[in-house]
């Protein structure tokens, strides 16, 4: 058998001919090239091959990973001396090569359709690590003061991601450690004080010091924790009407008293001059 390559004219004359088929990576693609014999090649673009049904099962086309700067990907590759992994950083367009996968992180993430800013597992699924400063919103929910007011704390997290080998090593979800570390930095804050009490400490919710499991495993997990933002809370309707009553009474309060103040001031300013009349 022989490989013609047109456009040329042949005989057909007790021939059978096949058409190969033709495949193109343009830049930023892959072609990956499966033998007969076991062997793989990965072709980055511009390239292209003809699919040779007597030395390729199968030839595919696959789009290169675009790292951009401050991202990186996590690469493994199995050789003779077992699987190893490395760490790719961009600026660059990453062609794996045969036997090399990916890392495939499944994090914690905000629920899908929900309403609230808590987390669940598995809903952040991404293969690109970002070295740059990031932030997330988190709800601490049903937190229970020392005089059995349940609230939701509202926070907001600001991080950033500075070893990733350490991450590797140390955690397989940071994102979940973080909510873990820091709803229990919020229940040992809250649980030490009344209702009344919370109200009158949430500006120490903004302070590091707050937090310190948080920022402990954070650091462990090879992040640094900026600046936690205290983005205020919530609670249940029938406490928060006693609370908004509270408020209006005192306001009410407050104004009467002013006016109460003014009349007297008025009384004595009156006596004052009927005196010196």
């Amino acid at each position: 058998s022989t490989v013609v390559e047109g456009p040329r004219r042949i005989w057909r004359w007790g021939k059978r001919i096949e058409p190969m088929a033709h495949f193109v990576a343009h830049p930023g693609d892959f072609l990956i090239v499966r033998f007969r014999d076991g062997r793989q090649e990965h072709l980055p673009g511009p390239a292209h091959t003809w699919l040779d049904p007597r030395e390729h099962v199968s030839v595919t086309k696959e789009e290169a990973v675009q790292i951009a700067a401050k991202e990186a990907v996590v690469v493994y590759a199995e050789g003779d001396a077992g699987v190893s992994r490395r760490v790719v950083h961009g600026p660059e367009t990453f062609v794996p090569g045969p036997g090399e996968w990916l890392h495939e992180f499944s994090w914690h993430g905000h629920a899908p359709n929900a309403n609230s800013f808590v987390k669940v597992p598995g809903a952040l699924n991404f293969q690109k690590l970002w070295m740059m400063p990031d932030q997330m919103y988190h709800d601490v929910a049903d937190v229970r003061t020392a005089d059995d007011a349940v609230l939701t704390i509202r926070l907001m997290l600001f991080f950033e991601l500075t070893d990733i080998e350490t991450m590797l090593a140390t955690t397989h979800d940071p994102i979940g450690d973080f909510v873990n570390a820091a709803t229990s930095d919020v229940v040992d804050f809250v649980g030490k004080k009344t209702f009344d009490g919370f109200k009158g400490a949430t500006d120490r919710l903004n302070d590091l010091a707050t937090y310190p499991q948080l920022t402990a495993r954070a650091s462990q997990c090879g992040y640094r924790i900026d600046k936690v933002v205290y983005r205020g809370y919530g609670a249940p309707p029938a406490l928060q009407r006693l609370h908004d009553e509270a408020t209006q009474n005192r306001v009410r309060l407050q104004l009467e008293r002013a006016t109460e103040e003014q009349a007297q001031e008025l009384q004595d300013f009156k006596l004052d001059r009927d005196l010196d009349r």
